[in-house]
């Protein structure tokens, strides 16, 4: 079913960040080990700081996602057929390892296929497999899920604690999982909860404590690497984790707005915390109480593994929490392993109610693969919006059609192809929604410029100057608005004040050497 879902992801074009952190990245333009110690920032527009008064407050260091790309490149060349297609493998593996761990925890084929169908085909998955610079939740997740295997495992032969093996090589593709992407950093915390639920923490705590003695070291080399400054202290990320929570669990159940611009609101935050206080209650009392016979305390069991994979989720949702703070944006690939909590939560509940309603088996089971068919028909259609930049802009106008950054993401696109009438009309429509949104401002005064309506043109680009001075390709902008109207010398100002705000400017300094009025035919740059 996964192969047929995402089978038309072959053909798919480079879209979104693909542009800037693969096709254009210079990295994969030169030798193999050049980027092996670049932080995934360092080659960012210098205006990503301009515009915010910081560094890049999420920046990471992650190695092993950077030589995944570069032997595609090496291979293959820029090829989007094969990036897509090795995305689609890690997919495909990350789907074994969930199966393998569902399994091993908890210890029920059925209940094992349930959660590993709802993992593979939920629609809030596509973006993460279908989207290629996604591939690090890919290889983090499938390396994380891999690891939880060989911790949650049945030991082999007469032993009942963890092989040292074992506790090697989980700890070994924890290290791997931080190496593609720190999503899983909260992995040992979360096998302790499993464990504990399964009644198991003695046998095979192990795993989980040869994890965290790595996790000094690493956090030492991320910060080596990716040297930076937050926006807000840690902790006020924290206090959000309960509401990104309780937005996804929503999500899940009910998958809507499937846009990579799904806002994200801090109502749910109270509420959040009161679901996870009542399922932490809820988790202490059913430890608490004990079992009279063999079937009590499979059934006490499986309503832990229940609370604890939706533990699983809230937890590996944490880093996502910070970003989700600085872009205010629900994306889909965050909740990629933190997803696999609440199929395994849904997966030990198939198991109880296949045990409560054993007469009506046959029908719980139609029930579950109706649903788990409506999702993969509803990821199947979301597929689509993948295919190339314009379906990608316009699906996430048509979903969110409430947010201005979906706006200013197809007026760009429009911008960039030469479709300038539309850009106005699309850019406009961001600007309404957001006055705030500095880029498409930015990109409508330069439309401006295309369209060769100068005065209006050096009427917004004034205006944009003036509410954030910092911001160069505004004021190069307005020079060359200036210039058309042979305003020399206001011309000479504005690129010499963008020069001045970044002096790797090359085409304000060319500008400027050119004498400001003079020159070939100049229409602006574009963010």
């Amino acid at each position: 079913m996964y192969s047929v879902v995402y089978a038309p992801v072959r053909g798919f074009d480079l879209v979104w960040d693909d542009l800037g952190a693969l096709r254009d990245n210079p990295l994969f333009a030169g030798g193999y080990w050049d980027g092996i110690f670049a932080s995934q920032h360092d080659h960012l527009d210098p205006q990503f700081g301009d515009l915010r008064g910081a560094t890049p407050a999420h920046d990471s260091y992650r190695p092993l996602l950077y030589l995944s790309f570069r032997t595609d490149v090496a291979l293959f060349g820029m090829s989007a057929a094969a990036l897509h297609l090795h995305n689609l493998l890690w997919g495909a593996l990350a789907i074994v390892a969930m199966f393998a761990a569902s399994r091993a925890l908890l210890r029920d084929t059925a209940g094992a296929t349930a959660a590993t169908a709802l993992f593979a085909l939920h629609p809030m998955q596509v973006e993460t497999v279908a989207y290629v610079s996604t591939r690090g939740d890919l290889m983090a997740g499938t390396m994380a899920l891999a690891a939880s295997w060989l911790v949650l495992k049945e030991p082999g032969g007469q032993r009942a604690t963890t092989h040292p093996l074992e506790v090697v090589g989980a700890t070994a593709l924890f290290l791997a999982s931080l190496l593609c992407k720190e999503s899983s950093i909260a992995l040992p915390l979360c096998l302790m909860f499993l464990l504990l639920a399964q009644g198991r923490w003695s046998e095979r705590i192990a795993g989980p404590i040869g994890m965290l003695l790595v996790l000094p070291p690493y956090l030492l080399l991320r910060a080596s690497m990716a040297q930076m400054t937050g926006t807000e202290p840690l902790y006020v990320s924290a206090l959000h984790i309960p509401g990104v929570f309780t937005h996804y669990l929503g999500l899940f159940f009910v998958p809507s707005e499937l846009s990579i611009d799904r806002p994200y609101s801090t109502k749910l935050i109270a509420v959040g915390w009161v679901l996870l206080s009542a399922f932490a209650l809820a988790a202490v009392q059913l430890l608490r109480r004990g079992a009279d016979n063999s079937s009590a305390a499979r059934r006490r069991e499986l309503a832990l593994i229940a609370l604890a994979g939706l533990g699983w989720c809230a937890l590996l949702l944490a880093p996502a929490s910070i970003v989700v703070r600085i872009h205010n944006t629900l994306s889909d690939r965050y909740a990629y392993v933190p997803f696999a909590g609440i199929a395994w939560s849904c997966g030990a509940l198939v198991v109880l109610a296949r045990r409560a309603l054993a007469h009506h088996s046959a029908l719980l089971a139609s029930l579950a693969a109706a649903w788990i068919a409506t999702l993969a028909i509803v990821s199947a259609r979301q597929v689509y919006a993948w295919e190339n930049p314009l379906s990608l802009y316009t699906h996430a106008v048509l979903t969110t059609p409430q947010v201005a950054n979906a706006h200013f993401r197809l007026g760009t696109y429009a911008l960039k192809t030469g479709h300038y009438a539309a850009a106005v009309s699309i850019l406009s429509k961001a600007m309404e929604l957001d006055s705030s949104h500095v880029k498409a401002r930015a990109n409508y005064g330069a439309c401006l410029l295309r369209l060769g309506r100068f005065d209006e043109a050096r009427t917004s680009l004034e205006t944009l100057v003036r509410d954030f001075p910092r911001h160069r390709t505004g004021w190069y902008n307005l020079g060359v608005a200036y210039r058309q109207l042979g305003r020399t010398a206001d011309a000479c100002g504005a690129f010499g004040r963008a020069l001045e705000l970044d002096h790797r400017y090359l085409k304000a300094a060319l500008a400027l050497q050119q004498g400001c009025g003079e020159g070939s035919r100049d229409d602006g740059s574009v963010q």
